[in-house]
C-alpha cells in the first residue's frame, strides 16, 4: 500500500520517468538536426528518443576540414568512434591520428578536440554515459530545412553551464 501511494504522488507530481524504449535506428535514422544549421547530427539514443537516462548515443557527419574545438566534459566521460574517415583529435595536449575504426576515449575533464583532416566527410559516433551534452547540442542547432539562429549569448552561457560544458579559450 505504501508503494502504491508513493507512485501515486510520484505520478500527480509529474515526475514520473518514462522507461527506455528498445530501438533499432539505420545510419540516416533518429532525432535528425544540423549543428550551427550546417552540420548533420542524429541522436539515436538519449531522453528524447529512446527516454535513457544514463546513455546517449549519436553520430555527427563532419565536413572537410571541419573542427570541433577543443573543450571538456565535466561530469560526463565519451567515447567517440571514427566510423568513416579521418580525423585528427587532440587529446589531453597531445595530437593523434584516428581513422576509420579507430576509438577515442575520453575522460571527464580531458580537453578533447576534434578536425576532419580529409578532404572527404568523416562521420563519428559520440557516446555519452550520461545525458546532458546533447542538451548543448540540440541548443546549438535547427531542424533540417530550417534557418539557424543562434542563441543569444546570456542564453548561451546558461546553457553551456547546464550542460557541464567548458570550451578552452585562447
Amino acid at each position: 500500500m505504501r508503494y502504491a501511494f508513493a507512485l501515486l504522488l510520484t505520478v500527480l507530481s509529474g515526475e514520473a520517468q518514462v522507461s527506455p524504449q528498445p530501438a533499432v535506428y539505420q545510419s540516416n535514422q533518429g532525432d535528425r538536426w544540423l549543428l550551427l544549421g550546417q552540420k548533420l547530427l542524429i541522436f539515436k539514443t538519449d531522453p528524447v528518443t529512446t527516454h535513457s537516462q544514463t546513455l546517449v548515443i549519436g553520430t555527427e557527419v563532419m565536413p572537410p576540414g571541419n573542427v570541433i574545438p577543443v573543450h571538456m566534459h565535466l561530469n560526463e566521460d565519451e567515447a567517440v568512434f571514427v566510423h568513416e574517415g579521418n580525423v585528427r583529435v587532440s587529446l589531453a595536449g597531445r595530437n593523434y591520428d584516428a581513422n576509420t575504426g579507430a576509438t577515442v576515449f575520453i575522460p571527464r575533464r580531458t580537453w578533447i578536440g576534434i578536425q576532419n583532416t580529409s578532404h572527404q566527410p568523416a562521420t563519428i559516433v559520440f557516446i555519452f554515459n550520461t545525458p546532458k551534452f546533447e542538451r548543448c547540442l540540440r541548443a546549438l542547432s535547427s531542424r533540417e530545412g530550417r534557418r539557424f539562429v543562434m542563441p543569444p549569448p546570456e542564453t548561451m552561457t546558461a546553457t553551456r553551464a547546464s550542460c557541464d560544458q567548458v570550451i578552452k579559450s585562447g
